[in-house]
């Protein structure tokens, strides 16, 4: 689900083009999946830029550590709670345009970017901009922040239950 080797793809031709990046790749999945990431890495030469956190209980503190939060699945996606926290703590967010993410990022108001999934270029592209233009990713990392607050947070959630429950019930 998550497209890995499609994020590994663009950190490498970041670092080619100069850029100084470094990826922290948080979560477990199979253990044949992860040798074959580590295996694309040495062969991309990026083991100095890819940091292995596997699974985490802290959530705030993983998300201390990076300026952007890539969501780069490729086939399926809910209401993606990554993206979420990513906005409460202000991070600047891409993401794919898969399940919600485009709801979440752009509906309300723009605090993101989207790009096509399995699409490397355009997620290079898309990085490389973050790099470049801080200024407007700041500018969509606040908008994030009160997207979140006001649409997402838990009494917003339980007031939109119970509206849900009283007109079925009515």
């Amino acid at each position: 689900m998550k497209d890995h080797v499609s994020l590994l793809e663009a950190i490498a031709k970041l670092v080619k083009k100069g850029k100084a990046v470094v990826l922290h790749i948080y979560g477990d999945g199979s253990n044949a999946y992860r040798r074959t990431l580590e295996q694309q890495v040495d062969d991309l030469d990026i083991r100095n830029q890819v940091y292995w956190h596997g699974h985490t209980n802290q959530i705030w503190e993983a998300l201390k550590n990076i300026d952007i939060l890539v969501s780069s699945s490729a086939h399926s996606e809910g209401t993606s709670n990554s993206l979420l926290e990513g906005m409460v703590a202000g991070r600047v967010i891409i993401s794919t345009n898969i399940g919600d993410a485009r709801r979440i990022l752009i509906e309300k108001t723009e605090c993101g970017y989207l790009i096509p999934p399995k699409n490397v270029d355009s997620l290079t592209q898309t990085i490389e901009t973050v790099l470049e233009q801080p200024q407007n990713a700041l500018r969509l990392a606040q908008n994030a922040q009160q997207v979140v607050k006001k649409y997402y947070h838990v009494s917003t959630m339980v007031e939109t239950y119970i509206d849900l429950y009283q007109k079925v019930l009515s």
